[in-house]
């Protein structure tokens, strides 16, 4: 099993990183909403594309293993995203 955590990522600094490979967390799931910034953001908000970039950023630099999770919807379907 490998103990992970799935967050919007907003508030994870590098600090927030470290803690969770010391508790014994080996992978981060980073939620988004369109590969775009455009589409992004209409759906979560003014920055939240922007925003989720530094923490894969303290993820990946902590050494844990990150994916990303999107739900489909026919906007992302349609901006091709």
């Amino acid at each position: 099993m490998k103990p992970s955590l799935s967050t919007n990522g907003f508030a994870l600094s590098m600090e927030t990183a470290r803690s969770l490979k010391k508790a014994g967390i080996i992978q981060v799931q980073l939620s988004v909403d369109g590969t775009s910034k455009e589409v992004n953001d209409f759906i979560r908000g003014p920055g939240s594309f922007k925003a989720v970039l530094n923490p894969a950023d303290n993820v990946r630099e902590e050494g844990l293993d990150f994916t990303t999770s999107v739900t489909l919807t026919s906007l992302k379907l349609s901006a091709g995203s």
